[in-house]
């Protein structure tokens, strides 16, 4: 029987082997004798040498929100791959790892019995590809919210294991630089991003006259908000619209731009420029979908973007008559000058009365209004 020395790593064999020896007399003469032996069921003492070792890879999945890392969240979910490559470099193995908003963390555990080379490489599905086969793989669909981008990097290790006659294989690890690693930790971050843009637009009306060109008029947009403050002149098309864009990023979440629209005030003839002040508020949130909804909210001189502007010219016409009479002397007498109905002349009805030479006087005063109208009956 073998004696159990407690060597660690080896399993001894308990087998107990019988030896039956028989002595005798080589001859007659019982001057020598022999000793043969009858081993039972053989003599042969077989041990067993067994060592382990193991290596992990492990990590945490987090998503960065704007500037602001925060843990997965909600229905997110998403799979870590790990890939295996022999010495010679072939793949010999892809595991999956799927975390979500329950566990964010991943570990990837080989097991060795034997000494052998071995290259790992870590990653998350982030292809098309990729995504479909941890499906087939795992059976959990990953669900990344919109607007977010996957984690491309990689972390590659290089396991060398080799036996040292004890009960623990010696497991030594190396990064891709080459560096010795003893925690294999890798971890991912997704980052998710938002955009959306302010769109604010306007009418501008020109009472008595038309726009004649882009820019004849412009509109002054200034940001009042603390830490914001700006100004910026919009022109106003032929047409009468104007359009004042800004965009906003992940970062505006939550702020109120605050914003006050008023007509500059130009220096064009005979043109009364609008004195309408607009306040206009804006909030800011989060689809959730790689899109912000950017709400104005518009107070002051109405709910619209509207600016009037009048042009107004006068004019002066002096309108004669003459009095005469036959047979008599002339005296004072009342005349009237009646606007016709049928056109647009701002005058009421006038009365004049000769002067001692018979004349009469009308002045009749206009303004744009009466540009195009008719005469006036007397």
């Amino acid at each position: 029987q073998e004696i159990n020395d407690g060597q660690a790593g080896f399993t001894y064999d308990t087998a107990k082997y019988p030896v039956v020896v028989t002595v005798a007399y080589t001859d007659n003469s019982k001057a020598a004798i022999k000793a043969t032996a009858v081993y039972d069921n053989g003599s042969k003492v077989t041990n067993i040498h067994s060592a382990s070792g193991n290596f992990v890879i492990s990590g945490t999945k987090s998503v960065k929100y704007g500037t602001t890392t925060r843990a997965i969240s909600g229905t997110e979910s998403y799979a870590i791959i790990c890939r295996t490559y022999d010495k010679q470099g072939t793949l010999t193995g892809t595991d999956y790892k799927i975390v979500n908003a329950g566990n964010a963390d991943y570990r990837f555990e080989f097991s060795y019995a034997a000494e052998g080379n071995y290259r790992y490489v870590v990653s998350e599905a982030a292809t098309e590809q990729e995504l479909a086969a941890a499906y087939a793989a795992t059976g959990v669909k990953v669900v990344a919210e919109t607007g977010v981008t996957y984690d491309t990097s990689s972390a590659e290790y290089n396991v060398t294991v080799t036996d040292n006659g004890t009960e623990k294989l010696d497991v030594a690890a190396t990064d891709k630089s080459g560096a010795a690693v003893n925690d294999a930790v890798k971890n991912f971050e997704n980052s998710y991003d938002a955009k959306g843009h302010l769109e604010l637009t306007g009418k501008k009306t020109f009472s008595n006259s038309e726009i004649t060109k882009d820019g004849q008029f412009n509109v002054i947009i200034k940001r009042t908000d603390a830490g914001h403050e700006s100004s910026t002149t919009i022109p106003v098309a032929k047409d009468g619209t104007f359009k004042y864009t800004e965009d906003f990023g992940l970062s505006d979440v939550g702020t109120e731009p605050l914003y006050e629209v008023t007509e500059e005030q130009g220096s064009l003839d005979n043109v009364t420029y609008s004195k309408d002040l607009y306040n206009v508020s804006v909030s800011i949130t989060d689809n959730h979908d790689g899109t912000l909804d950017v709400e104005p909210s518009v107070s002051g001189s109405g709910s619209e973007l509207s600016f009037v502007n009048s042009f107004d010219v006068k004019g002066q016409k002096d309108i004669h008559a003459k009095k005469t009479i036959s047979g008599a002397n002339l005296g004072t007498y009342s005349f009237t000058l009646t606007p016709d109905p049928d056109n647009n002349i701002n005058e009421a009805v006038k009365t004049a009365e000769n002067n001692g030479s018979g004349d009469i006087l009308f002045s009749v005063s206009y303004n744009s209004t009466n540009v195009g109208s008719g005469k006036t009956k007397t």
